[in-house]
């Protein structure tokens, strides 16, 4: 399951929070850590973002420097271990630098609340509709087959968690992604799957934005919040998705208003999941002509 598996991802974001923290802590600057280590304060910088991949005397001479204890060192030495280990995402041929710290930072999330207006959950889908999807999502021929197969192996793994308990899910969709035609019979059976998952799962609230609502804040752009993360070190962060793949919003203050929009649409604009339920059954009596 991939929540028990190595997450290189979040241990080498941990360990970059803990850096920075201890450096602050210790009122030193990234001059002042880049003299001590004889390299540039860019390098520095880059390990205190996570976009480095540690190596083990950095880490111990800069800990030691700091003035962190022989077990805060030892403890900072395992988080390297992790961090240079590889993900279980690593088994795909068609992961990048962007997918890999999304399913990273997915894998170490323990709450995931999303907003959709347009595309079908991942989390959620089945393997016909990730097909559907994938297949008409790019211009023709930039997707590979090979692409779309790993996608749907991917999302099945990554479904695991929600399935187990191991994460909390809480997504609001708009109706508009239920009306796209996308091919015999795929959005029938993606929304029996839905109700089905929303029925069984109490780690699972679904909500439906019916057309009804008119327009709200939201409709700009769907977004991800992950939060409740293992390792604890680090801070809910924001995943926006799009033509040009993950960006990642961790400022707490723009994390917050991301959280704020989400509740709001949450509790002023989508209905209650009971009655989104009662929705999507509807909306499959409307598909069947009934």
């Amino acid at each position: 399951m991939p929540g028990t598996r190595p997450n290189p991802t979040a241990s080498r974001r941990a360990l970059a929070a803990r850096l920075r923290r201890m450096r602050l802590t210790a009122g030193k600057s990234t001059d002042d850590a880049a003299r001590e280590l004889l390299v540039s304060p860019s390098k520095i910088s880059r390990l205190e973002s996570g976009d480095r991949m540690p190596q083990p005397r950095d880490v111990r001479d800069l800990a030691r420097y700091y003035g962190a204890s022989e077990q805060e060192v030892g403890q900072l030495q395992e988080l390297v271990l992790e961090a240079r280990r590889k993900g279980w995402w690593e088994e795909f041929s068609t992961h990048d630098e962007q997918s890999e710290t999304y399913y990273g930072l997915e894998t170490a999330a323990t709450r995931i609340d999303m907003f959709e207006n347009l595309r079908w959950p991942g989390l959620l889908q089945t393997p016909e509709m990730t097909r559907a999807l994938l297949g008409n999502l790019r211009p023709e021929g930039e997707l590979g087959e090979l692409f779309i197969e790993d996608q749907v192996t991917l999302r099945r793994k990554r479904q695991e968690r929600l399935l187990s308990g191991e994460m909390s899910f809480h997504v609001v969709v708009d109706e508009a992604m239920f009306h796209r035609p996308m091919g015999d019979g795929v959005v029938e059976r993606q929304v029996r799957r839905m109700i089905e998952l929303s029925s069984d799962l109490t780690s699972l609230k679904l909500q439906v934005v019916p057309f009804s609502k008119g327009c709200y804040p939201g409709l700009d752009g769907s977004f991800h919040i992950l939060s409740a993360f293992e390792p604890t070190d680090l801070g809910p962060t924001v995943l926006v998705e799009g033509l040009l793949g993950v960006r990642l919003i961790e400022h707490p203050k723009a994390v917050e208003h991301y959280r704020v929009v989400f509740n709001s649409i949450a509790v002023k604009n989508a209905l209650p999941p009971v009655e989104s339920t009662a929705w999507l059954k509807a909306f499959l009596r409307a598909l069947a002509g009934g």
